[in-house]
């Protein structure tokens, strides 16, 4: 469900809904413009405008599956609002499932705009499969610690792409064999 209408509860953060809502409709520099003044703060950095959509500037995607470069500034805002979740938890107003639920709509939709080819197109499917278990795994809240469901979920989905269905550490792939290693989790 992607609906952005006022579903905002009084106990709901309004700043940051606001700011997520502009998010979603893809007006970064309205989303900057309604930023709670201590979000800075708060989270420990400023969001910055990249190419007119608000981001983390530290963030990124991050999986055990290489996913497209062109995916990386889309993560980057994906993880922006995030850091909204997080920010209006802990303030004491977490904002309601329809933030995290079109968040994640938000980031796959993109994705998928951004592939023009099937290897592209399944990395965007199993983003949209990892966001979805880590979302409902954590209650459509705040996100939580990254060790979580959706790292076992990817770790999974990582050894069957590389071929190690047997639990067969000599049937790893190349880059595992000589050392390389990918970050843990899906996103932020």
């Amino acid at each position: 469900n992607t609906d952005t209408s006022d579903h905002t509860a009084t106990t709901e953060d309004p700043a940051a809904a606001a700011v997520v809502r502009r998010l979603l409709d893809g007006n970064g520099a309205g989303a900057l413009a309604a930023l709670p003044p201590d979000f800075a703060p708060t989270m420990g950095y400023r969001p910055v405008l990249d190419d007119g959509k608000a981001s983390n500037p530290h963030g990124g995607c991050s999986s055990p599956v290489p996913m497209p470069s062109s995916f990386e500034p889309l993560c980057r805002t994906h993880d922006f609002g995030y850091d909204l979740l997080r920010y209006s938890a802990r303030v004491g107003h977490p904002l309601g499932a329809w933030a995290r639920l079109g968040l994640d709509t938000s980031l796959v939709t993109r994705m998928r705009e951004t592939c023009h080819d099937p290897l592209c197109g399944g990395a965007a499917e199993l983003a949209r499969v990892g966001l979805g278990l880590n979302t409902w795994h954590e209650g459509e809240g705040p996100p939580q610690d990254r060790n979580n469901l959706l790292t076992a979920t990817f770790s999974a989905i990582g050894h069957l792409v590389h071929g190690d269905i047997h639990g067969d550490p000599d049937r790893n792939s190349d880059a595992e064999r000589d050392g390389a290693q990918a970050p843990s989790g899906a996103t932020r």
